[in-house]
């Protein structure tokens, strides 16, 4: 869509996937799930232990400036910032993709500590509440899944 075609794509094969238009047909199974898929990008394997709600990143902080923030505005771009900076540096991740569930917010990004943070603005048609998004996992073995998993605290 608009400006989205092939960016989203071409941020994903930079940050070292060679199968980008495979990962991206996932993305349409997050938007129901209440937090990110976690995604084997070489085996095309969902990870996360429940399909239905996904995985979250919590604990999440940052210092703001007095002023920062006028009341209870939500600033995505600010939001998004903090979210993919904790993702990328999670053990086994290499990059995520996101789409805002926010109405009226269509901009989407791809990160990864390679590209860095990495917008698309028009990802989705304005009046949507279609968003989700992907946490990029590559590792070898069963053991790193589960230092991966530990990381985000999932609750079951």
């Amino acid at each position: 869509m608009g400006k989205r075609a092939g960016r989203d794509k071409k941020y994903l094969k930079e940050t070292g996937i060679d199968n980008p238009q495979d990962v991206m047909q996932f993305l349409d199974e997050t938007y129901a799930m209440r937090g990110a898929m976690l995604l084997d990008v070489d085996r095309l394997i969902r990870l996360e232990p429940d399909k239905k709600r996904g995985i979250r990143a919590t604990n999440m902080d940052q210092e703001r400036m007095k002023g920062d923030r006028i009341g209870n505005e939500k600033n995505h771009y600010e939001e998004a910032i903090v979210l993919a900076t904790k993702v990328a540096n999670c053990p086994g991740i290499i990059g995520e993709i996101c789409i805002s569930d926010d109405p009226e917010y269509v901009t989407g990004y791809v990160s990864s500590k390679e590209i860095g943070y990495r917008r698309i603005t028009k990802m989705k048609r304005m009046g949507s509440e279609k968003g989700g998004r992907i946490f990029l996992f590559r590792g070898t073995d069963a053991e790193e899944q589960k230092k991966q998993l530990i990381f985000f605290r999932i609750s079951m």
